[in-house]
């Protein structure tokens, strides 16, 4: 079907224009692939802080409960 659309557009087309929509399809699908990586880009850094902070406040309660037990208030 690509070779018919490409065989219509330089029949019936102005010169140049296949290559204009081959241009823009490919300036579309290298916006699409910015998205795609700014958004997986951005996942992997609400894991990444979201795993900060648990890994955190574990650290903080271990600590906690062992200056207690070393104190002997536990």
């Amino acid at each position: 079907m690509r070779d018919e659309l490409r065989k219509a557009f330089l029949y019936f087309g102005k010169p140049g224009q296949w290559e204009r929509l081959q241009a823009e399809i490919a300036n579309e699908r290298v916006l699409i692939k910015k998205a795609l990586q700014e958004e997986a880009d951005r996942k992997e850094r609400i894991v990444m802080i979201v795993g900060s902070i648990t890994t955190t406040v574990i650290a903080v309660a271990i600590l906690y409960y062992w200056v207690m037990f070393l104190k002997g208030t536990l």
